[in-house]
C-alpha cells in the first residue's frame, strides 16, 4: 500500500491494466493516485489508504476525456 509520506515513481503513459496503481486526472482538475480496477465498462479507482473513498467511473469517462491516466506507478518507497 501507499502510506502518507511515501514517494511514488510513475512511468508516464495514458493506459493502465486492472490492478495497476495510477495517477489519474478526473474532471480535468483533480489528480489522484489510486489502484485502477476495470470490470467490463466499469472502472473503480480504489484508494490504498482507507481514509479516502473510491471513485466510480466508466470507460466512457476515459473516452470522453473526463478522466485521463497520467501514468502508472513503477516504484513505491516508504519514507519514515
Amino acid at each position: 500500500g501507499i502510506i502518507d509520506g511515501s514517494l511514488v515513481l510513475f512511468h508516464k503513459q495514458s493506459y493502465a491494466e486492472s490492478g495497476d496503481i495510477v495517477a489519474c486526472l478526473v474532471d480535468g482538475e483533480c489528480a489522484t493516485i489510486k489502484r485502477f480496477v476495470q470490470e467490463g465498462r466499469r472502472v473503480m479507482l480504489r484508494p490504498e489508504n482507507a481514509d479516502y473513498s473510491p471513485i466510480k467511473l466508466s470507460t466512457d469517462d476515459f473516452e470522453s476525456g473526463s478522466a485521463r491516466i497520467l501514468g502508472v506507478a513503477s516504484e513505491v518507497k516508504i519514507v519514515l
